[in-house]
């Protein structure tokens, strides 16, 4: 019994976090998001790990069996070429 993990989409970016109404204030920071998608496969089965970590701070943590619910899923969080690219990385894999 092998198991494989893939990287399937990874991105990281910095988001400006303010107060309200005190634009250009002093008080302007930045967070920096991270967001992960791992396919883990073992055998004939496959998972779908989804991490999303703001600074060291875990927020979101998911995973899917089913690549309908994966998809229904991500368009929350990504763009549509970002989704038709892991849709690429996805066919790539081989799974029946």
């Amino acid at each position: 019994m092998s198991k494989k993990t893939e990287l399937l989409f990874s991105n990281q970016w910095d988001v400006r976090i303010s107060d309200p109404g005190l634009e250009g204030a002093m008080s302007h920071y930045f967070e920096t998001v991270y967001l992960k998608l791992e396919a883990h496969i073992e055998n004939a089965k496959v998972s779908y790990e989804f991490t999303r970590t703001v600074e060291k701070e875990l927020h979101t943590h998911c995973i899917f069996h089913d690549v309908d619910e994966l998809f229904r899923f991500l368009a929350e969080y990504l763009g549509p070429v970002a989704l038709g690219n892991i849709g690429m990385k996805i066919g790539k894999l081989g799974l029946a």
